[in-house]
Formats: C-alpha cells, structure tokens, sequence
C-alpha cells in the first residue's frame, strides 16, 4: 500500500518559540532534537510519508519530506550467529526467531551453501507463524573460513529470504582438561573434538569414562572397566 504526500496531512505535533540563533543578544538556540508519535502508521509493507515544517519570526521556512516502508508480515529476527560475525566456533548453533504479523501458519527451511551449493540442513511448520527454529551444521569445520547462511520462510502467498554470513575460527579454541580429587572419588574431564566434526565434545572421568556431545549432550561412547 501507499500513503502518498498527495494524499490529505494530518499535524501529528507542533513546537513554539523553539529559541534563537546563537549569535543573536536573545538566549535560546534554534535547533535541536525534536519528535512527535504516530499512531496511524500502523499497516504492514505500506510506504508512508512524513514531513517538516520550520518557519521563523521573518517568514523565513523550509519543508522537508520523507519516506519510509513498514516491514513485510513475514520477517526474521535474532540471528546467531549475527550477520558479519567473527571467530565463530565451526558447526555453531545456527538459530533464528520467525515471525509473521497476521499468525499465518508458514514453512521454514534453514539452508547453507558450506558445500559448494546450497543445501537444505533443516526445515519445518510453525503452525501460528511464531516462533524459534535452529539447527546444528556438520559442514562447516574448516577453520578462517567464511561460511554463508539463510532462513526462508512462505505461509503460501508470501515469500521472503534471509541471508547471513560469518568466519570461523581461526584456530581452535580447545582443549580443555580440569581434574579434581573429591574425597575418595577422582574426577575430571577433558574437552576435544573427537570425531572431526567441529563440535566441542567432553570426555569425563566418573565411576567409568563418558564421552558427549558438547552440544546436545548425547552420549558418544561409554566405558566402565566392571564390565
């Protein structure tokens, strides 16, 4: 939609007596910061226009217009990681919030061109078009590289992508290994990429050895020498 500068204005506020100029014997200063709230620009993906008006004591004025669009009913918001970030972990969580004015159900697709062409790493339906969606890649492990992303959302009759992009580490920020001797029990843990998919894995000794997954916690090997 369009509410074009031919259309009728409405005063939304007006000041008075904002000051002088500085170089005249009266205090007061004619400039500064000035606002006013509109309540009635409220439609989405609609180009609105605004403007100003100044006029001093000698008749003196100028008018200024301009312009802006409301966003679509189907936006994304919060990328992680944000777009144009640095020294991001390899294969980090990549997540996003999806929203869409009217609560139309809509479907989502997380995509990543890491293998030389853009493949599909997750997707799904958010039945009242609200809500955030991740997925964790296994493509992207090589270090100081740029890897791009994108959501692409649709609730049928609308259709809107978001790209984003990021480096990865330069090196890796890990291996961590703490150990602790509680009472009669010694613990301890190691951190390392375990398996070469650049997910941060925890080894820890307790009553056995327990490898997880650094991310989702899952168990990648157990070993308890009693059995």
């Amino acid at each position: 939609g369009l509410n074009s500068p031919f259309d009728t204005w409405e005063d939304i506020i007006t000041y008075t007596d904002i000051g002088r100029y500085p170089n005249q014997t009266t205090t007061g200063y004619a400039w500064g910061t000035y606002t006013a709230n509109a309540t009635n620009m409220d439609q989405i993906n609609t180009t609105y226009y605004w403007s100003i008006y100044a006029e001093d004591s000698h008749g003196n004025s100028i008018e200024k217009i301009y312009h802006f669009k409301t966003r679509k009913s189907l936006y994304v918001t919060d990328p992680s990681p944000p777009d144009g970030a640095m020294d991001v972990p390899l294969n980090p969580l990549l997540q996003v919030t999806i929203n869409d004015a009217e609560g139309n159900s809509l479907d989502w697709r997380i995509m990543t061109n890491a293998s030389g062409e853009w493949d599909v790493l997750d997707n799904g339906t958010l039945l009242d078009g609200n809500g955030t969606v991740s997925v964790i890649p296994t493509e992207m492990k090589l270090l100081d590289t740029r890897y791009w992303w994108s959501v692409n959302i649709t609730d049928g009759e609308e259709w809107v992508n978001y790209t984003y992009r990021f480096t990865a580490n330069t090196e890796l920020q890990f291996n961590i290994k703490w150990q602790s001797n509680i009472g009669d029990i010694w613990r301890a843990s190691l951190v390392d990429d375990l398996n070469g998919d650049g997910i941060k894995d925890v080894v820890q000794t307790c009553n056995g050895v327990v490898a997880l997954n650094g991310v989702n916690g899952s168990v990648l090997w157990r070993y308890n020498d009693s059995d």
